[in-house]
């Protein structure tokens, strides 16, 4: 299992929250939690990171260049899907 934690983390419903951790297992999201202190094995990625629903579980992509005042990624940004 890995752990992800960025800025934002953004749902399907384009509901965001701030400074969580996602943890993904085998390509897919298996919890998500806020980041209320330095833990051991957690990846900072500055940006957003997208979960998006694929069949009936989500995986998370990470959207380096990430727009703040407009909620969404910079135009041309590069998208990487988290395993």
């Amino acid at each position: 299992m890995k752990r992800y934690a960025s800025h934002f983390i953004i749902f399907p419903k384009h509901d965001c929250l701030k400074q969580h951790v996602v943890e993904v297992e085998n390509g897919y999201v298996v919890n998500v939690f806020p980041l209320t202190e330095e833990m051991e094995d957690i990846e900072w990625l500055p940006g957003a990171i997208y979960l998006v629903q694929t069949e009936e579980k989500l995986s998370a992509v990470y959207i380096s260049n990430f727009d703040i005042t407009m909620m969404q990624p910079v135009f041309g940004t590069r998208r990487k899907q988290l395993l």
